[in-house]
């Protein structure tokens, strides 16, 4: 059996075929044992070359290869969260692409991921313990919006989730201190006893790739 190697410029071409949606090429290189984020630095794979120009077929047999860029990861897993770009929602598979990016350290995956256990949706149950944890996660790396979102979870609990006035105030400050307005609102309330409504600072398709 003749043994396949990779070209010289292999890197270069798996990047232009994920512009392009060159479907072939890409599967062709990935078989002769191409690295399927072709070597480069997050943000600039395959994985989000192939989303950024809309190409969800590429993305689609780039990220069933296992590409692990986080930025890549974060955008696809908001296309499967809203539905878009001809993908039905489909939120196991945004959690898969989540809690990939969480794993790898990413912020704002470790965020995403907290959302989606919060808000739950269709078929996907909420789990305030999972909220909880992925999005203290964010929050101690700095994400102020999981910020808001952890001070609106304490100041309303639920199943399983008792209320703690002094952790919700707690998080609401922090987040003040980070620059997040909504805090401001959500920190009022809470001290004048009113309720709270969810955190509305998630980034939607918009900021999908954040």
């Amino acid at each position: 059996m003749e043994i396949l190697t990779l070209p010289p410029d292999w890197q270069l071409q798996m990047v232009n075929a994920a512009i392009e949606n060159d479907i072939g090429t890409l599967r062709a290189l990935l078989n002769r044992g191409a690295d399927v984020n072709a070597g480069q630095t997050w943000g600039n794979t395959p994985l989000i070359k192939a989303l950024l120009n809309k190409h969800i077929d590429a993305a689609a047999l780039l990220f069933s290869r296992g590409a692990d860029d986080p930025y890549g990861l974060n955008y696809l897993g908001a296309l499967y969260q809203y539905g878009g770009e001809g993908l039905s929602a489909d939120l196991h598979q945004a959690k898969s692409c989540y809690h990939k990016s969480a794993l790898k350290g990413f912020a704002f995956g470790m965020y995403r991921l907290g959302k989606l256990h919060l808000t739950g949706g269709k078929n996907f149950p909420v789990d305030l313990m999972l909220a909880e944890h992925w999005l203290t996660q964010a929050a101690v790396r700095g994400v102020n919006c999981a910020m808001v979102s952890l001070g609106c979870l304490y100041q309303q609990g639920g199943e399983g989730m008792p209320t703690n006035r002094d952790k919700a105030e707690r998080w609401y400050r922090k987040a003040i201190a980070h620059g997040n307005i909504e805090a401001r609102f959500k920190l009022d309330n809470l001290m004048a006893g009113k309720s709270v409504k969810p955190s509305t600072s998630s980034a939607g398709k918009d900021g999908a790739a954040r």
